[in-house]
């Protein structure tokens, strides 16, 4: 699964690139303009 947002498209085209898009993908494909985002709190990586 795709979740939208894309820095290639304006809002006056590629509808399909809005962040609350979501289409699929096969497995195994790629793209220079699709990736992914993580988030981490760094309290929860501090040891004591």
């Amino acid at each position: 699964m795709i979740k939208g947002g894309s820095f290639l498209c304006n809002e006056s085209y590629c509808s399909s690139f809005r962040i609350s898009a979501r289409m699929g993908m096969a497995e195994g494909s790629s793209s220079n303009h699709v990736g992914f985002r993580t988030v981490v709190d760094l309290k929860m990586l501090q040891k004591d």
